[in-house]
């Protein structure tokens, strides 16, 4: 595919152009010139239309010094879009062993002067995977003007050879992403790793000029990694800046440290995303590698950012600052932050309005009471300071602005604090932190005896858990005489005659794993060693039944009871990981309990995933009724990386009956994501329940496996609003892929989700459900430009549509003043149809909108049939006057290459109507010579002149 197509001109007079399919072009010398090097590589696919590889073939390259390309010269800028640079070449095609380091070394410590870049490209749709691009003083890659590409598997600015700890110089950024859109920069599907990023007098990564929609994803930005260890190898600048007027970016799950300023940025830039990164500390505060500033520092006109559950610690300044008064509306949200040596969080100069933080009361071992602005949202933290390195929960207080809270246990000699957020997104400094009495020792009780009752038995250590205040641990360890072993599936059955006693002791710890640690042996390799049946228990009680607060279970089976395998009560906090709840010992086979895990009557912020403990999902299914019930004021919980509805090995499902997530009756700000849900009635239900995330979740879909769930994917109904369900794979469900029903469900924001095989529909608004939004109308395809009518402002997506593929997200663009929207394909998809969903800013998303059939419009195209492009005076000293004419609408690239194919001046980059042009061109600070004046246009047309200037 290609948007803009560059001719680099030195080659002109000797390569004529080609076009149409792909070809893969081969280094196969290190060399910095001549046949076979990278720079002849880029040069050939400059001079061609179409997308293009470029892969490596060098010799002996177990060799080091043979991977290192070591350049006398910046290579050409690259203008052929769709290119593929793939280190990886070289591993395939030689059967060497495939590791995370590169080994294409892209080497400018050569090169004379402060300004050489490593690539550089102006094309669209450029992909660089696997190589390391070192020594360059202008930077490592810099995206100017580019819409689509990615950086995936490289090191930048780190040579792997070198000495831990060596910095190279260099005044540049090492990604800079300028007047750019839709740059991922991470993990990809052909290079699964992210990027070290390091040693550059600049910024790490840098996204400036207005630039949107980027990704940063999983990078490590300030390291040198030598022997799986860390060394400082920071950047001069920040570990990443955003900045003037960029907008709508997102910085994900990075690891920024070690710079001499700030680990992230943010400058005159709006509506940014910083979601779950390591600023300055990793590890839960474990690692030091912070940054000699702020862990993230706003400023100049900064507003509307969004700082999520980072970990900023260790950095020389606060963890984040907000400075001066128009830096406002920046929410900072569920983070941890400690260790920062000025402190946590600073608003300064009129930073987030100044907005005052809350005042804290203690009154007693666990409840807190105090006072904020009226309605206004408060988040509780422990620290072992005046931090807050653990998010424990937030209230909102009430009209006026009083509130009262009840908080988990507290680690001995630590503070309470807390910060308050309004309704415009400001948020507060921490609050003066308050002490609170320490908590009793912790005690560990041992289950020695599959037996209901008794000395050793599970119900016994339930009780004494229950008499010992504090904290304590259950754990097995249960000899393989026991009559309750067996031996075939390897593990103990506990079947209680009557149910188990309450769970009351707060902070209890219940470790299935540790059967196998005392055993020194794992028997069931399939599952849980320890699986409580309720196959004796004609009761309707839960497996579990937990009324303490954060109460943890690990690694157990739980099956066959009549009421829930687990049910859990006020307060919560509780976290279950790699547990099997309704099936057989090996995940095999239905054998379910009523529902299978019930967070009920205001339970708060429990966890139902992996764990820093337990690094395993559970597996929810076979139940009779809901794998997971979220019910009555039950909030804040995340559900995550769960099977709920499949067996062990995903290769088909044993559903639970009804739904596999019900929220139900005020079950609002709760996470589900990354979970395979399938095989169930219903995927999730949303009844009466508002503010909930659902994202990147397989509902029916999860590799070979696609099985959908019998009716909807996912079902809104009953005054469920302002949901957020984004990112998921929706299909082959019996209903629709999400059905939202009814004139309460309003505000819920549909985006970027894939379906396919849904059998009714993807997306249905019924009965004033999201207002019944009009979906965008009009598509229609003419010069490779598709354009459509939506309400003004309104937000489009567009999907493309195939019978064997389903319907997957393409992109996102804004309605104009009238409601117009345009989007040019790079290459239009002969094979698909298209469709699209406008949202409003309430965030009310239509149903899709009639496909429109990409196949006849191509073919009802008219090819264009006049372009002219004319230089005069030519020769030419003090100016000259480009002239070309077009006849039909296109993205149009002028560009002004000098004899060794270096574009020297960038002349027009932009739409154009049919029509004659005429530019005149100022010819001061050129110097005597050959210069090649080069016309492409989206259409896939080019032209090019020569131009003699004499001064």
């Amino acid at each position: 595919m290609y948007r803009k197509c560059i001719l680099s001109c030195f080659l002109f007079l000797l390569i004529s152009f080609t076009s149409g399919h792909a070809q893969h072009f081969y280094v196969t010398s290190n060399e910095d010139a001549g046949k076979g090097t990278l720079r002849a590589a880029i040069d050939s696919v400059n001079t061609r239309i179409g997308p293009d590889t470029i892969s490596f073939l060098i010799p002996d390259i177990t060799t080091t010094e043979n991977g290192i390309i070591s350049l006398q010269t910046p290579l050409p800028e690259i203008t052929d879009p769709g290119l593929r640079i793939l280190g990886t070449g070289q591993v395939f095609e030689f059967n060497e062993e495939e590791t995370f380091r590169p080994d294409i070394q892209i080497w400018g410590g050569e090169i004379i002067g402060d300004t050489a870049v490593g690539l550089y490209t102006y094309a669209d749709d450029v992909h660089i995977q696997y190589l390391l691009i070192g020594g360059f003083r202008g930077g490592g890659i810099v995206f100017d003007d580019v819409e689509i590409g990615s950086v995936s598997g490289c090191y930048i600015g780190i040579r792997s050879e070198e000495e831990p700890g060596k910095r190279e110089v260099g005044t540049g950024d090492g990604i800079a992403i300028k007047s750019s859109t839709h740059i991922l920069i991470g993990p990809s599907e052909i290079a699964p790793f992210g990027n070290i990023i390091s040693g550059f007098n600049g910024n790490g990564i840098s996204i400036s000029d207005s630039s949107a929609f980027n990704a940063l994803l999983g990078n490590e930005i300030g390291f040198n990694a030598w022997e799986n260890q860390y060394f400082r190898s920071g950047n001069d600048m920040n570990g990443i800046s955003i900045s003037d007027d960029s907008y709508l970016n997102e910085v994900i799950s990075n690891k920024v440290g070690q710079s001499s300023m700030h680990g992230i940025e943010i400058k005159n830039a709006s509506q940014n995303f910083v979601v779950e990164n390591q600023i300055g500390s990793a590890f839960e505060f474990s690692m030091d590698i912070g940054n000699l500033g702020s862990g993230i520092y706003l400023h100049d006109g900064a507003q509307l950012n969004h700082l999520i559950r980072n970990e900023v610690g260790h950095n020389g300044g606060y963890g984040i600052v907000n400075a001066g008064n128009s830096t406002i509306r920046n929410t900072i949200t569920r983070n941890l932050i400690s260790k920062n040596t000025m402190g946590g969080i600073s608003n300064i100069g009129g930073g987030n309005s100044m907005l005052t933080a809350p005042e804290l009361e203690s009154l007693s071992d666990h409840e807190i009471k105090g006072s904020a602005g009226p309605h206004q949202i408060i988040e509780f933290f422990f620290d072992e300071s005046n931090q807050g390195g653990i998010y424990v929960d937030s209230v909102i207080a009430d009209a006026a602005g009083n509130f009262a809270i009840q908080l988990p246990p507290i680690p001995p000699n630590w503070y309470v604090t807390a910060t308050t957020g309004d309704a415009l997104g400001n948020t507060s400094e921490f609050s003066i932190p308050i002490k609170v009495n320490s908590i009793a020792e912790q005690t560990t009780f041992i289950v020695s005896t599959t037996a209901d009752s008794g000395p050793g038995s599970f119900r016994s250590a339930i009780d004494s858990s229950n008499l010992h205040p504090g904290p304590d641990s259950i754990k097995f360890n249960i000899a393989k005489t026991d009559a309750g072993f067996d031996q075939n599936k390897g593990a103990w059955f506990i079947k209680p005659d009557s149910a188990f006693p309450l769970i009351l002791d707060e902070g209890l710890f219940v470790d299935g794993s540790s059967q196998a640690l005392y055993l020194g042996e794992d028997l069931n390799p399939a599952g849980p060693e320890i699986i409580i049946s309720g196959e004796n228990d004609n009761s309707f009680a839960a497996g579990l039944n937990i009324h303490g607060m954060a109460t943890e279970v690990y690694a157990m089976t739980i099956n066959n009871f009549n009421g829930p395998g687990i049910s859990i009560y006020t307060p919560g906090f509780a976290t279950i990981s790699g547990c099997f709840i309704g099936t057989n010992y090996n995940g095999m086979q239905a054998a379910g309990n009523n529902d299978g895990i019930v967070l009920g009557y205001r339970t708060t912020n429990s966890l139902v995933g992996p764990s820093l403990y337990h690094p395993y999902g559970n597996i929810i299914s076979g139940n009779k009724r809901i794998g997971i019930l979220v019910v009555d004021s039950s909030q804040h919980h995340v559900i995550v990386a769960n099977q709920i509805g499949t067996n062990r090995n995903n290769t088909d499902t044993i559903g639970n009956t009804r739904e596999g997530i019900s929220l139900t009756r005020s079950a609002n700000y709760n996470e589900i994501f990354d979970n395979t849900i399938a095989g169930n009635f219903q995927g999730i239900t949303l009844f009466d329940s508002k503010y909930n995330v659902i994202a990147n979740n397989r509902i029916g879909l999860n590799g070979e496996l696609k099985s959908g769930n019998q009716e909807a994917g996912i079902f809104l109904w009953m005054n469920s609003s302002q949901n957020l369900i984004m990112n998921n794979r929706i299909g082959f469900s019996g209903g629709y892929g999400i059905y939202n029903a009814g004139s309460g469900c309003i505000e819920n924001l549909f985006s970027r989700n894939y379906f396919r095989n849904n059998k009714f529909g993807d997306i249905l608004n019924l009965n004033g459900a999201n207002l019944e939004l009009d979906p965008p109308s009009g598509l229609i395809l003419k010069n490779s430009i598709l354009s459509g009518k939506a309400a003004a402002g309104q937000i489009i997506e567009l999907y493309l549509v195939s019978d064997t593929s389903g319907t997957f997200y393409l992109d996102s663009l804004v309605a104009g003043a009238q409601g117009d929207f345009f989007y040019l394909f790079d290459t239009v998809p002969f094979d698909h149809s298209i469709v699209a969903t406008a949202r409003d800013a309430q965030g009310n998303t239509s149903q899709f909108s009639e496909p429109y059939n990409l196949t006849t419009s191509i073919k009802n195209e008219t090819a264009p049939n006049t372009y002219l492009l004319d230089i005069q005076p030519n020769p030419a000293s003090a100016e000259t006057v480009i002239n070309y004419m077009i006849s039909q609408t296109s993205k149009v690239n002028l560009l002004l290459f000098d004899n060794k194919g270096i574009i020297v001046k960038k002349i027009i980059h932009n739409y154009q109507g049919p029509g004659k042009y005429r530019l005149p061109i100022n010819l001061d600070g050129f110097t005597t010579g050959v210069y090649y004046v080069h016309l492409v246009l989206s259409t896939g047309y080019q032209e090019v002149k020569k131009l003699l200037i004499i001064r």
